[in-house]
């Protein structure tokens, strides 16, 4: 009789322990490709947004222009401004791989300007797509943990499996379980991830360019007397 109460008492540890550390390991893993997400969200966001503003930041080139240009669009004004500044060498190559359209100089300048905010707008609905997704990835593992902590409480856990050991919970004994669940519970706490705010720029939709045409043209066309 006491072999077949061992033998159920490991049956028992097993499979709690299964249950438990496998729905922690799909948290850590969502967690993980969560972040992992997110910085490649950073890169692509650098590589699209930022360099379009770039080009059209070279293209403004006067400050007052440009501070003009971001409140016209609703942009943060300073946006990407730091790398327009700090990498000259990339700002080359980045202009340069723009298609230039155009018969005259200022017709030139015109179409690329356009071209860029084209760009600029559809690269800011493509990033907002990627920012909501990972939003909504940020929820389910919170609901996750949540669920979790909800299912699984440690403290409660760790005494039954003392009690399939020792019999009994009483006197001095519950308390040290309780000081050791603590413990336990502390050592495996599962702490959620930072939200997107936190870790990457929110940037909201710009008019499409046929809204604010007659200003963006205004705009490019005092950049071109320049």
């Amino acid at each position: 009789m006491e072999n077949i109460d061992k033998h159920l008492s490991i049956e028992v540890k097993q499979e709690i322990a299964k249950r438990f550390f496998g729905f922690r390991r799909t948290i850590e893993k969502d967690t993980a490709a969560y972040l992992k997400n997110i910085e490649e969200a950073a890169v692509e966001l650098e590589q699209s947004v930022g360099h379009d503003l770039i080009r059209i930041y070279h293209l403004l080139k006067e400050n007052y222009l440009i501070s003009r240009f971001c409140q016209l669009t609703g942009l943060a004004e300073g946006l990407f401004f730091d790398a327009f500044i700090n990498t000259e060498p990339r700002k080359h190559t980045i202009i340069c791989n723009q298609k230039k359209r155009g018969f005259t100089r200022r017709g030139c300048l015109h179409n690329m300007f356009f071209d860029a905010y084209e760009q600029l707008y559809n690269d800011i609905l493509n990033y907002q797509k990627t920012y909501d997704s990972l939003e909504d990835d940020h929820a389910t593992i919170c609901e996750q943990i949540d669920i979790f902590y909800r299912k699984n409480d440690i403290e409660t856990i760790f005494q039954f499996l003392r009690s399939l050991d020792n019999g009994s919970m009483e006197g001095t004994g519950f308390a040290q379980n309780h000081n050791a669940a603590k413990k336990l519970d502390d050592k495996l706490r599962l702490t959620p991830p930072a939200p997107v705010s936190e870790l990457l720029p929110s940037i909201p939709p710009i008019p499409k360019a046929r809204q604010i045409r007659k200003k963006l043209r205004e705009l490019i066309t005092k950049a071109s007397k320049q």
